[in-house]
């Protein structure tokens, strides 16, 4: 399965092996910035222009949620955790947030310095997290409800458009 989003707020997933369109979901009202399924291929998370972050069970083709806080901004970035059923989003606000998907309550919000997160990245076992700007990235220890900043890498990076961690080979960023 292959999720794909456009600028007109409309999400699709698609059957590569049938090589069409599954599924149609239109739910944002502006442009969708960033998508991810989950590890178990269930639910899409979906993040807007519109400062929302919908989840939708796929199975279903149904929203389940919209996961939001007062004054946020552009969500720029999602991932789910690998290990565990949380969700960690970057916005325009210059916060992380991280949610608990059994109950919906938000786990904490982490404040970035300068730039708003552009990417991340959770490592395998799901308790750090990399979030790439503009500069380079941060690391945190996200196991519990107050995030530990670990270290700060400034790399100088432009436009970066992905972040990945591999256990391992370590992070990698594209610019």
């Amino acid at each position: 399965m292959l999720a794909s989003a456009s600028s007109d707020g409309k999400i699709k997933l698609w059957d590569l092996r049938g090589k069409n369109t599954n599924i149609s979901i239109k739910g944002h009202l502006e442009s969708v910035n960033c998508i991810s399924i989950s590890p178990d291929s269930f639910y899409l998370a979906s993040g807007a222009n519109d400062n929302l972050v919908k989840l939708w069970d796929i199975r279903q083709n149904k929203l389940i949620k919209d996961l939001y806080v007062s004054d946020q901004t552009a969500v720029n970035c999602l991932e789910f955790n690998p290990h565990c059923i949380t969700l960690a989003y970057g916005s325009n606000d210059k916060t992380l947030k991280h949610w608990d998907l059994e109950r919906y309550e938000l786990i904490s919000i982490t404040h970035m310095d300068k730039l708003p997160a552009t990417k991340l990245a959770f490592d395998s076992t799901g308790k750090n997290i990399f979030i790439g700007t503009n500069e380079g990235f941060k690391y945190w220890m996200i196991d519990d409800e107050k995030p530990e900043f670990i270290d700060m890498f400034d790399l100088g990076w432009n436009n970066l458009q992905d972040l990945v961690y591999k256990e391992e080979e370590g992070l990698y960023g594209k610019l």
